[in-house]
């Protein structure tokens, strides 16, 4: 037998072994005398891995129960279908691969070692979190769990990981667009992360998460036009972040999974300030923005600009749900506004943003956004600026999104 999906698309060409030996590559026990594991030639490793991640994915199904594994270097797969034993690749020219033959994929773990340390596959199409960390799957059931499409790219940025938290059951399914991908799910993120898959099963079981990891670009990535920071100058790229999700992801992710048309945008600190301005730049697109402890201080600090203030101020009421929030204070003696310039970005006393994120919130109300309507303002009063702050109140937005 040989590989039926074929690897054209990803450079790969399938070869018949001259004396094929496929007791070296079966789980234990199969019988495999009326089928032959497939054998693959590749080009390009690496090409092939992410061409095959944004097609099939990895492992990649076969004819009958065969399961590809694919890797630039030889490691052992060991999982719930061969009672964790590790069973070692075969070597290519330029790769090393293995087909398992696995019955029962649905649900089943796996874990890639060199016979001391396990780790998931980093280029899994689904994977999950137990007690020990990320751990990959052959294919998912019916549980929640997260897919992996790795190395999006274009309108002048970097490639980034997108991380896709897909709900139980058939949908369709609203779909929230979050930044900072890698700190959602991840429980060895900073601070513990987000804890999101946590928050959704609790408050919005039927919602998509749609996360995009940032990168070392990150400032310059989510900034609305120029700031100085520390004496540096930075130019932002929030309209080429807006662009990548809105115009290039969104459209595989309606194609991919069952959606149900509404959309909406989510992220704390510069990631709350790049959801605000993709909101602003696409109102027809979205439904609904939260900004968490939204780093509304860029425009203000080293240039007089109208910041992402200005735009929603102006605009007045659109068909947006906004929820903003802070943790911190105002220091007790009020929002101050030394330099003048009409934002508290300034004042030396307010913590997490707090004084920024209540004027935005107050200057939607005073446009025409109706409280607990189209607009929600929550503070929690003296929360620091991190990932556990954040996790102990994201079931705030949410719930409201859920409820759009």
């Amino acid at each position: 037998m040989l590989l039926a999906l074929l690897l054209a698309l990803v450079g790969c060409t399938p070869t018949t072994p001259a004396d094929p030996d496929p007791g070296t590559a079966t789980e234990p026990g199969t019988d495999s005398e009326t089928s032959d594991p497939p054998v693959l030639t590749i080009d390009d490793v690496q090409q092939a891995l992410h061409d095959g991640a944004w097609s099939h994915g990895w492992p990649e199904h076969s004819d009958d129960d065969w399961w590809v594994f694919l890797s630039p270097t030889c490691v052992s797969v060991a999982g719930d279908f061969n009672d964790w034993t590790p069973q070692p690749m075969l070597s290519g020219d330029n790769f090393c691969w293995l087909t398992l033959a696995i019955p029962s994929p649905a649900g089943a773990r796996y874990k890639f070692t060199d016979g001391t340390d396990y780790w998931a596959d980093p280029n899994a199409r689904s994977y999950t979190y137990d007690e020990n960390g990320e751990i990959s799957l052959v294919m998912p059931d019916s549980a929640a769990h997260i897919e992996r499409w790795p190395g999006l790219s274009g309108h002048g940025l970097a490639p980034r990981d997108v991380r896709v938290w897909v709900p139980e059951g058939p949908g369709p399914w609203s779909v929230l667009y979050a930044a900072d991908g890698q700190n959602l799910f991840d429980p060895a993120a900073p601070w513990g992360g987000w804890r999101l898959g946590e928050a959704l099963a609790r408050s919005a079981p039927q919602v998509l998460v749609v996360g995009v990891d940032n990168t070392v670009d990150r400032l310059e990535e989510y900034g609305p036009g120029e700031e100085v920071r520390d004496g540096v100058a930075m130019h932002g790229h929030a309209q080429d972040w807006a662009a990548l999700v809105t115009l290039d992801l969104r459209a595989h992710i309606d194609n991919t999974y069952p959606t149900s048309g509404t959309n909406g945008l989510m992220g704390s600190s510069m990631g709350g300030l790049v959801s605000l301005a993709t909101a602003d730049l696409y109102p027809a697109q979205y439904e609904f923005v939260a900004a968490l402890s939204p780093s509304l201080w860029w425009g203000h600090v080293g240039f007089d600009t109208p910041g992402q203030q200005g735009p929603w101020i102006d605009a007045g009421p659109r068909n947006i749900t906004v929820y903003l929030d802070s943790g911190g204070a105002d220091g007790g003696d009020g929002c101050t506004d030394p330099d003048g310039d009409g934002y508290p970005e300034d004042d030396p006393n307010q913590t997490d943003g707090y004084c920024n994120t209540r004027q935005l919130a107050d200057d939607l109300a005073a446009a025409g956004y109706t409280w607990d309507q189209d607009l929600f303002h929550w503070h929690d009063a003296g929360a620091e600026h991190n990932e556990a702050a954040w996790a102990a109140r994201v079931d705030r937005p949410l719930a409201i999104f859920a409820g759009q």
